[in-house]
C-alpha cells in the first residue's frame, strides 16, 4: 500500500470519527437526509394501529388524536391513487377516502376520510419530491422538484382583506381557488358528519384553519390541529377563532412557524398564528403544553451553529458518483430538517402509543 493511499484512508477514518461524533454526541437529532424529509415517499403510515379511531372524550387536547391527525397531513400529500394504497386496509372498517385536487396551479389539494359521523379533512402543503437534480432546475413551473408556485405563494408576505379581517395573500388565493372549485362535493360529504377534524402540515396548515373558519359555521367543526404551521393572518381575523379549540404544534426548532416574522411592517398588519403553542421539542416525544415559539432570528441562529456539522458530515460521506445523482445531503440543517412532516409523525406516535 503507497504513501499516500494510507494516508488517504486515514483521512478518511478520521473523518468518519468526526462525523459520528457530531452525529451521535453533538447533534443526534440531526441525523437524516433530504430524502428521509421527502412527504411523498413510501412510509407505513399508521403503524401499529389494527384500528382507526379517534377521541369520544370532549374536545380538549389528546395525543392519540394528535397524532392521527399529523398521519392524515403527511397523507395528504400524496396523489389519489398513492393515498388510498396506503389507506387501504382500513377500507374494510367502514372508512371511506377521498381525495380533492385542484387541477390546476397553485394545485391545492386536500384529503377527506369519513367513517360513520366523524370525517377528517387534511390539507397537503408546501409541495416538495425530492432536492432537484441540475436537469430539474429547468423544469417549467417546478424548482426541480420543489414547486414555485407553492413557493411564490408562501412568500406573499402581504395582507388581503378577508372578513372579518385580513389573510397572507398567497394563502388566501390557494384557498378560495380550491373552495371554489369543491364547496358542492364537500358540503355533501360533510353534510352527515357530528363531528369533523381539520389539520394540515405548513401551508396546509393554513389551509385547513380557513377551511375550519368557513364551515364552523354550516358543520360541527370539532377540533383544528396544524404541524409547522406559518402565521396567516391579523388579529382581527383571528379573533373569529373564538370557542375553536386550535392545536399548533411546533417541532423543534421549525422555521416556517417563525414566518412571516410578527415584527414585519405589512398594512393591515402584523402577521399572527392562530391558536396556543405546543412544543415537541427536538429528538424527543413529549409534547410540552405552552413551549417556546421559535423566532426568526433563533432560527437562524441554530442554522447557522449547525452549519460546520453538515458540511463534515456530508464531506466525510461523499462519493464521486454520487455527481451524477441529485445530491442528497445526509444531514440537514437544524430549524430546516424540523419542519419535515415525519418528525411530527414519528414524535407523536411515540408518545400517543406508550400505555
Amino acid at each position: 500500500m503507497g504513501f499516500f493511499e494510507s494516508l488517504g484512508q486515514l483521512v478518511t477514518a478520521a473523518m468518519r470519527a468526526a462525523a459520528n461524533f457530531v452525529e451521535n454526541v453533538t447533534t443526534p437529532a440531526l441525523r437524516t437526509s433530504w430524502d428521509e424529509v421527502v412527504p411523498t415517499l413510501a412510509r407505513d403510515y399508521f403503524r401499529n394501529e389494527a384500528n382507526l379511531h379517534f377521541s369520544a372524550a370532549g374536545l380538549g387536547y389528546n395525543k392519540h388524536d394528535a397524532w392521527l391527525l399529523a398521519e392524515f397531513s403527511q397523507l395528504a400529500y400524496h396523489e389519489a391513487a398513492d393515498a388510498q394504497k396506503y389507506f387501504q386496509r382500513f377500507n374494510a372498517q367502514g372508512w371511506k377516502l377521498e381525495t380533492f385536487a385542484f387541477p390546476i396551479e397553485p394545485k391545492t389539494q386536500a384529503l377527506i376520510a369519513t367513517f360513520g359521523d366523524i370525517a377528517v379533512l387534511a390539507f397537503r402543503g408546501t409541495r416538495f419530491e425530492g432536492f432537484p437534480s441540475f436537469e430539474d432546475l429547468f423544469k417549467r413551473g417546478r424548482l426541480g422538484l420543489i414547486s414555485w408556485v407553492d413557493l411564490m405563494s408562501d412568500f406573499s408576505f402581504f395582507i388581503k382583506p378577508h372578513a372579518p379581517g385580513g389573510v397572507h395573500g398567497g394563502v388566501l388565493d390557494s384557498y378560495l381557488a380550491w373552495r371554489n372549485q369543491f364547496i358542492s362535493p364537500l358540503t355533501k360529504v360533510l353534510a352527515g358528519a357530528k363531528r369533523v377534524f381539520f389539520a394540515g402540515h405548513s401551508l396546509g396548515g393554513a389551509l385547513a384553519a380557513l377551511a375550519a373558519q368557513e364551515f364552523r359555521s354550516s358543520v360541527p367543526v370539532a377540533l383544528l390541529y396544524t404541524y409547522g404551521c406559518p402565521r396567516f393572518c391579523n388579529e382581527a381575523f383571528r379573533a373569529s377563532y373564538a370557542g375553536l379549540p386550535v392545536y399548533r404544534l411546533v417541532h423543534g426548532q421549525d422555521f416556517v412557524s417563525s414566518v412571516p416574522p410578527d415584527r414585519l411592517p405589512v398594512p393591515e398588519g402584523p402577521f399572527v398564528h392562530v391558536g396556543d403553542i405546543l412544543l415537541l421539542p427536538r429528538g424527543k416525544s413529549k409534547v410540552e403544553v405552552g413551549g417556546h415559539q421559535p423566532d426568526v432570528l433563533e432560527v437562524i441562529e441554530d442554522t447557522v451553529v449547525n452549519f460546520p456539522a453538515t458540511v463534515l458530515v456530508n464531506v466525510a460521506n461523499f462519493r464521486f458518483q454520487d455527481l451524477t445523482k441529485p445530491p442528497s445531503p445526509r444531514l440537514l440543517l437544524g430549524a430546516l430538517s424540523d419542519h419535515a412532516p415525519r418528525f411530527y409523525s414519528d414524535g407523536l406516535r411515540v408518545e400517543a402509543q406508550q400505555p
